[in-house]
Parts: C-alpha cells; sequence; structure tokens
C-alpha cells in the first residue's frame, strides 16, 4: 500500500507542477499529419463533447491514448478543429488524461476537467453561450456530487452523496421554471431513511412519504405512511408501506 501510495503522491504532485509551467511542449495530435474535426463529428447536442471520457479514468474510461510514436502519451497533447482553432488540450499520464479542457468551435470552454487530490477531481461543463451546464464532482472514480442546469441558468438536477459515498443524501430534480419536479432527501444517515415527494406536471403535490434503503435488493423502498392527492393537489389517501409493499388504504 505504501509503495501505491509514494507513486501515485509523485503522479499528482507531477501533474500539479507541469500545470503551473507556462512554457510546456504542446504535441498537436497523434502523428506527422494530425486529425482536424469538424464540431458536428464531436459535439453531441445533448451531451456535449464526450469524445476523451474513454481517456479519463475518474468518468470511468479505460482506454489509452498513443503518441507519434506509438507509444502512451505523456504531457501535454492538443487538438484542433479544421478551422484551426482548438478542441481539446489535455495533460496526459501513461495515456490517459489527468487534466484538460474542451472547447466549442466559437472558442467558448465546453468543460474543464481537473485532479483535486489523490481520490477526487471536479467537472465544470458550459452551454455553448457560456452559461453553466454541470458542475460534477468525482471521488475515487464514482460521482460525489452533481449539479445540472437549464440554459436560463435554473437549477435540472441535484445529486449528493456522503464523503466516503456510503450513502445518498439528496437527489432532486426540477422544472424549468425552478418549481419542483421530485425531491428525495435523507432524513436519518444511520437508519438510510429518507423522504420523498413526487409532483404533478402543474406542479401541485402528487404523492409523498418516507423510503428506506434495502441492503437485500440494493435500491429505495416505501416505509411508513404515504399520502397520495389529486392533480388539483387536494388531499385523496393515505397508504401503509412495509418494505415497499403497501397495507391499508384510507
Amino acid at each position: 500500500m505504501q509503495r501505491k501510495f509514494g507513486y501515485s503522491f509523485i503522479v499528482l504532485l507531477f501533474v500539479m507542477c507541469s500545470v503551473r509551467l507556462q512554457a510546456q511542449q504542446i504535441i498537436k495530435g497523434d502523428s506527422k499529419t494530425p486529425k482536424t474535426y469538424t464540431e458536428k463529428e464531436v459535439l453531441d447536442p445533448d451531451y456535449g463533447i464526450k469524445k476523451y471520457d474513454k481517456l479519463n479514468f475518474m468518468t470511468g474510461g479505460d482506454s489509452v491514448r498513443n503518441g507519434p510514436k506509438g507509444y502512451a502519451c505523456q504531457g501535454w497533447f492538443e487538438d484542433n478543429y479544421t478551422s484551426g482553432k482548438i478542441l481539446h488540450r489535455g495533460f496526459y499520464v501513461d495515456g490517459q488524461l489527468k487534466i484538460y479542457k474542451n472547447y466549442y468551435d466559437n472558442g467558448q470552454l465546453e468543460r474543464e476537467f481537473k485532479i483535486t487530490d489523490l481520490k477526487r477531481a471536479t467537472m465544470k461543463i458550459f452551454f455553448k453561450d457560456g452559461k453553466p451546464k454541470a458542475d460534477i464532482e468525482y471521488y475515487d472514480g464514482s460521482t460525489l456530487k452533481e449539479q445540472d442546469y437549464y440554459s436560463n441558468g435554473q437549477l435540472k438536477y441535484a445529486e449528493e452523496h456522503t464523503k466516503n459515498m456510503e450513502c445518498l443524501i439528496q437527489l432532486n430534480s426540477f422544472a424549468e421554471d425552478g418549481k419542483p419536479q421530485s425531491l428525495f432527501e435523507l432524513t436519518d444517515k444511520k437508519k438510510k431513511l429518507y423522504y420523498k415527494k413526487e409532483f404533478n406536471e402543474n406542479n401541485t403535490i402528487k404523492e409523498e412519504g418516507p423510503m428506506r434503503y434495502s441492503s437485500d435488493i440494493l435500491d429505495y423502498v416505501k416505509e411508513g405512511t404515504w399520502k397520495f392527492y389529486d392533480e388539483n393537489g387536494n388531499f385523496k389517501s393515505t397508504d401503509n408501506y412495509v418494505n415497499g409493499q403497501g397495507g391499508n388504504s384510507n
């Protein structure tokens, strides 16, 4: 374990020191005649520029990028659009990304990824006009915290886990006008109890009640008294649940 930590620490220091140096040699492409790209080739209309995710171990990538001589990339590499504008600039260690930025063809930053310590990293993603699209924190390869936004700046989705990734803290979604669609939040960490609220399309309450994480099925189940409402948000009935199974209704 000591040897593994020592190597990781040295890699981290190497990466962080390299970022601070301004006079870095940047290698463009992977060959003597590097390929360039159009934005249509690399940009997913929903998820952005995902081309480099496979080279990022923190986001689940397990691929390796080779350099001009056929060996795994080490140091800074850069890719460009056919227009000559920059598409990607990243720092590679053993062929995998440690720090990088992707850009739209208009020059706007599309996303920025960087490691912050041996197990943590952050990703910031932007719309083409520069407004924030997503803000993500990773821990040991898993998503610790994520916030997604609509193009108007309203929060769309919020997910957060405890620092040790032991349990979920919140999982909430919102409409484009900022009103909640679904709220799921931790109420008792020790017992892994939650409270959930679901809303109708007209923003009125649809149902609400407690839930519990079941280690037997590795999922969340209704537990206790749930309240149900009509489409106008008027109280309709209750039902009692035990391990996800409904009981007596009123």
